[in-house]
């Protein structure tokens, strides 16, 4: 199971989902406000993680069941086709989740008339995406090397 590298794509696919949920990666600073908030997966977030701003629930929910299907796809490495489909399902939903988070931070900058400072993390759902497609790919040869081999037989 781990000698395989779809695993290891799948690995870093969940890891980057979690961390998603956790990390800034935007900093929105409201015009004439005191306070700025950290924009994650989750939502707006005071500095500090003292009070919540705007509780996202669609992007938090996509990014949770991409975690749940990277870390759930891996152990099912005997049923390839299986693991082909929930990449595919997994690189919608963070798509999705991408889009969502989007729109929410466009909406809530407006509304603050805030100022929006990237962060290093910004690269994160890109590296996701490329994880899951990576496995998907790496799945997919896997799956035509193990039906040549039967056919061989």
């Amino acid at each position: 199971m781990w000698q395989r590298i779809q695993t290891l794509y799948l690995f870093l696919s969940g890891v980057t989902a979690t961390l998603l949920l956790l990390l800034t990666l935007f900093t929105v600073v409201p015009s004439g406000a005191d306070v700025s908030y950290a924009a994650n997966f989750t939502g707006l977030v005071a500095r500090g993680w003292t009070s919540i701003k705007y509780f996202n629930l669609v992007s938090f929910v996509l990014t949770s069941l991409v975690t749940i299907l990277s870390f759930a796809t891996i152990f099912l490495y005997k049923r390839r086709k299986l693991q082909i489909r929930l990449t595919i399902i997994g690189l919608l939903l963070m798509v999705a989740a991408i889009v969502a988070f989007g729109y929410m931070l466009w909406r809530q900058a407006d509304l603050l008339q805030a100022t929006i400072h990237i962060r290093l993390w910004i690269a994160l759902p890109i590296i996701n995406l490329l994880c899951q497609y990576l496995a998907m790919r790496n799945i997919i040869k896997d799956d035509i090397l193990v039906r040549a081999s039967n056919r061989l037989r």
